[in-house]
């Protein structure tokens, strides 16, 4: 399927004949050239432009998809997805971006080495929130981690980076420690029950 300049304004159908089998079967391909070696950042995307509501001629970057390469080595073709918006202006911001080792970052551009990374710099704003509203079910978070007082199943950290309270793997809670020697163990200062 080819896209042309010829198509702008107009709505096409593109149709394709899927092969009977449980693959993705893609109807558009997007490739670009290159004349140099390979360079860690280059890649190729779609951009959304939204009109303006002032003016029906104008159009404004509204959100982009972006592919681009993680390495410079020509072999190596590992790539990162990147999804971008438009805070009312001319440039993409990136939103989320999947790496080629799946990890995922919302609002962080480097998710090496965590699965889901969500960070948030503006004053008054959850990093994250977990909702059921169901009305009979509803049940709340599950974290499945952590198998010996070796590893953690919970690490609560203050944005300094410095634990708070620790759920080891093996059931025991520490507040104000990392190694808590019994089922719950409270360091350095008082409790009140």
């Amino acid at each position: 399927v080819t896209l042309s300049a010829a198509l702008t304004g107009t709505t096409a159908a593109f149709t394709k004949t899927i092969a009977d089998s449980a693959a993705i079967d893609y109807l558009v391909d997007i490739a670009g050239n290159r004349t140099s070696n390979a360079v860690a950042g280059q890649g190729v995307g779609i951009r959304f432009k939204i009109p303006s509501w002032k003016d029906s001629a104008s159009t404004y970057i509204g959100a982009g998809i972006g592919a681009i390469r993680e390495s410079a080595t020509d072999s190596d073709v590992s790539t990162t997805l990147i999804f971008s918006t438009s805070q009312n202006d001319a440039t993409l911001d990136e939103a989320m971006r999947i790496t080629s080792d799946l990890n995922v970052g919302i609002g962080v551009q480097n998710p090496a080495a965590i699965r889901l990374s969500v960070q948030t710099g503006i004053s008054g704003n959850l990093a994250a929130q977990f909702e059921n509203y169901h009305a009979t079910g509803s049940s709340g978070v599950v974290i499945k981690a952590g198998s010996s007082s070796s590893n953690y199943s919970l690490d609560c950290r203050n944005k300094d980076n410095t634990t708070l309270m620790q759920v080891r793997g093996d059931g025991k809670v520490g507040i104000g420690t990392t190694a808590p020697s019994t089922k719950l163990e409270v360091a350095s200062g008082n409790i009140r029950l």
